[in-house]
């Protein structure tokens, strides 16, 4: 089954075309780019996305570059320790590995539709799912967990990052102060 739709604008129901941050052109450039998607579910049914973006590979390093090294080893510790003790995840030769990713919180194992809160990332490659890296999702949970580990100096960067580029109203602003964005 196809999920790459799951990735798409919900503006324009349609994949991303441009990097948030240097306007690059994704179609056929055969550069990697990331596509995040954050969600708050308010129903069984019902879910709206509260933010969205894609940047490409150059960009997110630029980014990257920004969060102190201390952040960046908060960050390797807490994903070393959170999935050392995790069992590693086979699939079935019925199961589609991109659904069982995106199914459940690549930390905490929640199902993603039990979720009322989380973001999915995924890296890709011309318009496809990147070799590279499966996409994953990630409960507020975990982001809030995340943030903890943040120098204030990575916060600032990140809500810089997401003041220029995201926007959005005040009150949404203040609900993600602080998070991290998930392109780490």
């Amino acid at each position: 089954m196809d999920h790459i739709h799951k990735f798409n604008s919900e503006l324009t129901e349609s994949p991303f075309l441009n990097c948030c941050v240097c306007d690059a052109n994704f179609r056929d450039s055969g550069e990697k780019y990331v596509v995040e998607k954050s969600f708050k579910r308010v129903s069984e049914n019902v879910q709206y996305s509260l933010y969205e973006y894609a940047i490409c590979w150059n960009c997110a390093q630029t980014f990257q570059e920004k969060i102190s090294p201390e952040s960046n080893q908060a960050i390797q510790n807490y994903f070393m320790y959170q999935l050392a003790n995790k069992p590693p995840r086979f699939f079935n030769e019925d199961q589609d590995p991109i659904e069982v990713c995106l199914s459940q919180c690549m930390i905490k194992g929640t199902n993603t539709s039990e979720l009322t809160e989380y973001t999915m990332c995924g890296v890709f490659r011309d318009g496809l799912f990147s070799l590279e890296a499966m996409p994953y999702v990630l409960s507020a949970e975990v982001l809030e967990e995340l943030a903890e580990q943040l120098s204030a100096s990575t916060k600032d960067e990140m809500d810089d990052f997401r003041e220029t580029y995201l926007g959005g109203p005040p009150e949404l602003e203040e609900l993600f102060k602080g998070r991290p964005v998930v392109f780490l």
